[in-house]
């Protein structure tokens, strides 16, 4: 035998259906607008060189300098040099340190100091 309260709990929830539905549709629809509002505030995966120095907050002459010294990836389009955003990646803090150290190491020589202690 089916229980009545159980069937009236399930009768109770499918009626609920369709107002939960229409909820998860309207926030998948704002989800999508969302999402399409990052996608367009998201540079190209190709940029020309003002561009990619503008999404990386450099001037141009350094944006150049780091094309010429092989610093990004470039994609060659005809004549013109685009630089390539999809293959950048960002480094985390222990490959940062360890670069940080290297670079301190190479340029910065100890001198000997000799330290006078006051006596007493």
């Amino acid at each position: 035998m089916i229980d009545s309260n159980a069937l009236a709990a399930l009768f109770s929830a499918l009626s609920e259906v369709p107002c939960r539905l229409a909820a998860l549709e309207r926030a998948e629809a704002e989800n999508t607008a969302k999402l399409e509002s990052v996608r367009v505030a998201l540079p190209p995966v190709l940029a020309s060189i003002p561009e990619a120095a503008t999404a990386f907050k450099v001037s141009i002459p350094t944006m150049r300098r780091w094309v010429k010294r092989g610093d990004v990836p470039i994609v060659k389009v005809g004549n013109t040099v685009r630089v390539d955003l999809s293959r950048l990646h960002g480094k985390d803090a222990a490959t940062i340190a360890s670069q940080a150290a290297a670079l301190t190491s190479q340029s910065v020589r100890t001198v000997p100091v000799a330290i006078k202690c006051p006596t007493k």
